[in-house]
């Protein structure tokens, strides 16, 4: 069996990359930022509020590092002009192509985030993968079941916490590992950050500038 995963980028692919190709095997897998138009098999798709996906390309592209986030860093029009621009074409030219084959499993980064504070840590927001709806979409999709034995290795593995510690072993977005784990790979992962990212004064203009695409994706 041939899966083709396709996602705009910045959009939790990478751990659901993870998981099918721990679940069919690597060789199954073909994971792209470019689409396959005319791919026959299963198909995979990973999306993201396009307004995070931007922000993210921009933070790890530019190589921001999470104390410069963390001391108020934020990302302005200007910054973000270029990853705008790349997340619109993805999304026009690749997402809304590929799905109007229309038998795709698609999975939404707002749905696989678990995200909580703590009274202890007030102002700070503590995320991790919700593997439970991860699976539950594989298996309605590719009608196997997984196990709990397999479920919870799984999870083991690719926790949110295991992928950030891969990823603080790496300089920077442009090396990876084996497990495709980039550095500075994750944030926060909280769902919507980009509000938190970029300037106030740019938000109404970062939405207008995807107002098709968001409008189009139902965010």
């Amino acid at each position: 069996m041939s899966i083709f995963h396709y996602s705009v980028g910045r959009s939790g692919s990478t751990v659901v990359s993870q998981v099918l190709r721990r679940l069919f095997g690597p060789g199954n897998l073909c994971f792209s930022h470019d689409p396959v138009i005319n791919h026959e098999g299963p198909m995979v798709v990973s999306i993201r509020d396009f307004r995070d996906a931007v922000v993210s390309l921009w933070r790890v592209m530019t190589h921001m590092t999470d104390e410069a986030l963390n001391n108020g860093r934020k990302a302005t029009r200007e910054d973000l002009g270029e990853y705008l621009e790349l997340v619109k074409t993805r999304v026009n030219t690749g997402l809304n192509v590929i799905v109007e084959r229309g038998d795709y499993m698609l999975v939404k980064y707002v749905d696989m985030i678990l995200c909580h504070t703590e009274t202890s840590s007030p102002g700070i927001v503590f995320c991790h993968y919700n593997f439970h709806a991860l699976f539950n979409l594989i298996e309605d999709y590719f009608g196997r079941g997984v196990s709990e034995v397999r479920r919870n290795a799984i999870e083991t593995e690719f926790s949110m916490e295991t992928n950030k510690k891969r990823a603080a072993k790496l300089p920077n977005f442009r090396k990876w590992d084996e497990k495709m784990v980039h550095g500075n790979h994750i944030y926060t992962g909280e769902p919507g950050v980009w509000k938190k990212m970029v300037a106030e004064a740019d938000h109404e203009w970062l939405t207008a500038a995807l107002k098709d695409e968001l409008d189009r994706w139902g965010y």
